[in-house]
């Protein structure tokens, strides 16, 4: 090995320490923020499911079962509403998507909120920042973000047709249990804690517009009873 390439090596490897964490606390936040950007780009691809017409909507224009229209969304957005994937869904399987679409923004939100709660916890003075418990805590979290995390990936995947409606059952599910577990794991923790339970409220909330949606499934069982 040569002089410089030896150089370049050691060099590599000290720019690779900068980009370590220096505490458990800042690793786990990072690694939520990761899922946060995953279930993000989810989002994105959600946004991109344009039907022709539907539900008394104009051409180009679907509306967004909160009363919003994608159209203006995609404006915010920055997304061309010329194209993109979904076009060949159908009306109901469209509704179903936006369905979908307002979870997976939920998610993204709450998930925010929580990497705000905990950088705002790091701040306070009255906790042991290395703790096991509380380090065992934040482990916790982050194993429910990413289950949550994958979930929606999840979720997402089904909206393409054909829909698996029983799949999107299970998930929302599971995904409810997540939301669930971190409601409860920071329920103790030294924090103002009303931003945070407003915003996974209203992804339980969205989870369960979903679920009395999912209403496709109740025909291919009858469908199944009768061969």
């Amino acid at each position: 090995m040569t002089i410089p390439q030896l150089s370049g090596s050691v060099w590599e490897a000290c720019s690779g320490l900068k980009k370590i964490p220096t505490t458990n606390c800042t690793a786990i936040v990072r690694a939520i923020t990761q899922v946060a950007v995953s279930v993000k780009d989810v989002l994105r691809e959600m946004r991109e499911l344009k039907p022709t017409a539907y539900a008394g909507g104009d051409a180009g224009e679907s509306v967004d079962v909160t009363g919003q229209s994608s159209a203006n969304q995609d404006e915010v957005d920055g997304i061309s509403s010329d194209g993109g994937l979904g076009e060949d869904l159908s009306p109901e399987e469209m509704i179903v998507a936006q369905l979908v679409t307002d979870v997976t923004a939920t998610s993204f939100d709450a998930f925010k909120e929580l990497i705000r709660f905990l950088s705002g916890l790091f701040k306070n003075s009255n906790i042991e920042l290395d703790a096991k418990d509380f380090i065992d805590s934040l482990e916790r979290l982050l194993s429910y973000c990413r289950e949550i995390g994958s979930q929606v990936s999840e979720l997402g995947a089904c909206v393409y047709p054909p829909q698996e409606i029983s799949e999107m059952k299970a998930i929302a599910k599971k995904i409810s249990h997540g939301v669930g577990e971190i409601r409860q794991d920071t329920k103790s923790m030294e924090s103002s804690k009303e931003n945070l339970f407003m915003a996974f409220q209203a992804l339980e909330t969205a989870l369960g517009r979903l679920e009395a949606g999912l209403v496709g499934d109740l025909e291919s069982e009858m469908d199944r009873l009768a061969l």
